[in-house]
């Protein structure tokens, strides 16, 4: 479903796409929107629907295209700045320039131990220096450099205090100051200048803690209000 902002109503997609009808039996994952294609990440593949005319193309593994998705589960889509759609599945990342129909699989000649490890992704984002960050499941957080190559993880390490507190990743936000929230079983929060992450750990029936855990949507309203959903 689509929600009007200004009525407050929902309108169904279906009806106002009748081509989306073929999506009925698939799990829809995640949702970009970039020059009039909303793109759509489902447990089938992937969809590009042009809100325009109305058409649907589809997007499929194929074992004998190295130039095809990887994976049909799609489980994070990322528009960066440079206007590429990154695509994150259950066993890898690739990325399309979103007009060939082409998706690159850039991890899979880095020359990195790291880059092996790049799997279950959960949700990316972008900082401000164009590194794309990268939630899995399982493996931490991983920021992989486009331009340099590099990739970092980042894991819990029980010797360190100010390192992430669950491998377990579920969702990224960076605010308008360059924090990045990170939710896990909890709350994580990484502020870049300081390279330090701060517990805001769950409380069960707490007044002003989290009292949920697996925090997944996490969003800053215009207001300086941070939302953030949990299971």
């Amino acid at each position: 479903s689509l929600m009007n902002l200004e009525k407050g109503a929902f309108v169904d997609l279906n009806k106002a796409y009748s081509k989306l009808a073929v999506l009925s039996g698939a799990t829809v994952n995640c949702l970009a929107f970039s020059s009039n294609s909303l793109w759509i990440g489902t447990s089938q593949g992937l969809y590009r629907l042009n809100v325009n005319g109305g058409s649907l193309e589809r997007y499929v593994h194929d074992p004998a295209n190295g130039l095809s998705i990887p994976d049909n589960n799609i489980t994070s889509l990322l528009i960066s700045k440079a206007d590429m759609l990154l695509i994150g599945t259950g066993t890898s990342l690739c990325i399309t320039d979103q007009h060939s129909g082409l998706f690159d699989r850039p991890l899979s000649d880095a020359n990195q131990r790291n880059a092996s490890r790049i799997s279950k992704i959960k949700a990316m984002l972008e900082d401000e220096s164009g590194d794309i960050w990268i939630a899995t499941s399982g493996n931490g957080l991983f920021v992989w450099s486009p331009k340099g190559g590099d990739i970092e993880n980042l894991t819990y390490d029980h010797n360190n205090p100010y390192s992430l507190r669950n491998n377990e990743v579920l969702s990224l936000y960076r605010d308008f100051s360059g924090i990045i929230w990170v939710g896990t079983n909890g709350l994580d929060v990484y502020n870049p200048k300081k390279e330090k992450f701060t517990l805001y750990d769950y409380v069960p029936y707490s007044n002003d803690k989290l009292i949920f855990r697996n925090i997944h949507p996490i969003y800053l309203d215009d207001y300086g209000v941070l939302w953030i959903g949990s299971k």
